[in-house]
């Protein structure tokens, strides 16, 4: 028997309520019900979804928002919270397609805006996502949201002073976020203003200390600064709140071979290869380590894979020089040595070229030999 309109009423009012009470467990039913009793009501897909989503079920929250577009194809609710979850599961390029018709639908709400920039930032996408953040912080400048990730945005394109303008403005607007504050220090830590960096980074840790990222900056601050106590801490704190950050665990291995502590850098610099097997720093790293620990052919070989996965980096090319003239081997050392000499010049004169060029931009010869 289909539910009378009362029936129908006193469901939806029943959802409603818990859910603003946030009772999810025990609201579930009665909104469940008002879907099964009236599937063409848009509202009533949309209560399910925030209630799946509300208990962690991502995947039936999904089904909702897209039964919802069935019945209103732009629906904006449905199609950002089909964006959000799709976000979350690293989907950016259906996250993208969810949240543009918002944009066209809202072209002049920061609330539309925003979502997709941090989208396009996540692409590298720089190009749109300027154009679509300048947009939302003309049209409201007022909103956090919009000063935030234009100023990181800025700092992404080293545009410093630019950066700091819109941070600060979202700090004025927002005092002690997290988020904005660990991007001033970013925006100093890349100016190598490491005192300034490291007091907003302590700032942004105090608001978030779950934050992997902020713990691992702070430990390079440390690790340049040569206070291995403090760095090491910040590392350790890092990967346990991340286990999978493959940039702490290499970091943390260059510690210990830094504080000659070789055979304690062993098992971060293999983790970070587990992590990334692409990352030839680590290589490197582990190839002067397992020479220092007198373990040659170990040596030998990731000094060769550091080399196959940046070939044109100098400095593993001078030390395995180094190493396969102290192996007795000293005519593969000799050309390993000429190559890095190569490499060297080469690298010197894309200085010399690059300096040219920002004090004259209109010399074309310059730009031509830089590309060669």
């Amino acid at each position: 028997m289909r539910p009378t309109r009362t029936l129908r009423e006193v469901l939806w009012m029943l959802a409603v309520a818990h859910g603003e009470l946030g009772n999810f467990e025990q609201g579930l039913p009665y909104a469940e019900a008002f879907v099964e009793a009236v599937p063409a009501n848009v509202g009533g897909h949309l209560m399910l979804a925030s209630y799946c989503e509300a208990l962690g079920e991502e995947g039936k929250a999904l089904e909702q928002y897209r039964e919802a577009l069935l019945i209103e194809r732009e629906n904006p609710r449905a199609l950002h919270g089909l964006a959000m979850i799709e976000m979350r599961c690293g989907e950016d390029a259906l996250a993208i397609a969810s949240l543009e018709p918002i944009v066209e639908l809202y072209p002049s709400d920061p609330c539309a805006l925003v979502p997709p920039s941090v989208l396009y930032l996540r692409q590298e996408r720089f190009k749109d996502a300027l154009q679509v953040l300048t947009r939302a912080a003309r049209r409201a400048p007022d909103s956090r949201d919009a000063q935030h990730y234009l100023g990181a945005l800025y700092s992404n394109l080293g545009r410093y002073e630019l950066a700091a303008q819109h941070l600060e403005r979202a700090l004025k607007l927002q005092p002690d976020d997290p988020a904005t504050l660990f991007e001033t220090g970013l925006v100093h830590a890349r100016q190598e203003e490491l005192s300034a960096a490291r007091g907003f980074f302590e700032r942004a840790l105090e608001g978030r200390p779950d934050n992997a990222e902020t713990h691992f900056r702070l430990a390079e601050i440390h690790h340049y600064e040569s206070e291995v106590d403090e760095a090491e801490r910040y590392y350790l704190e890092a990967i346990e709140l991340d286990s999978g950050y493959a940039a702490a665990y290499f970091h943390l291995g260059r510690l210990y071979a830094g504080a000659s502590r070789a055979r304690e850098s062993e098992a971060p610099l293999l983790r970070a290869l587990e992590l990334d097997a692409g990352l030839s720093e680590a290589h490197h790293e582990l190839a002067r380590v397992y020479d220092q620990l007198d373990q040659l052919d170990k040596a030998q070989a990731h000094f060769e894979s550091a080399l196959e996965l940046a070939p044109f980096a100098p400095a593993p090319q001078l030390n395995f020089a180094n190493f396969l003239l102290r192996r007795s081997a000293p005519e593969k050392g000799r050309a390993q040595l000429l190559e890095f000499r190569k490499l060297k010049e080469a690298e010197n004169r894309i200085k010399e070229l690059k300096a040219a060029i920002n004090f004259d931009p209109t010399n074309a010869s310059y730009k031509r030999e830089l590309v060669e």
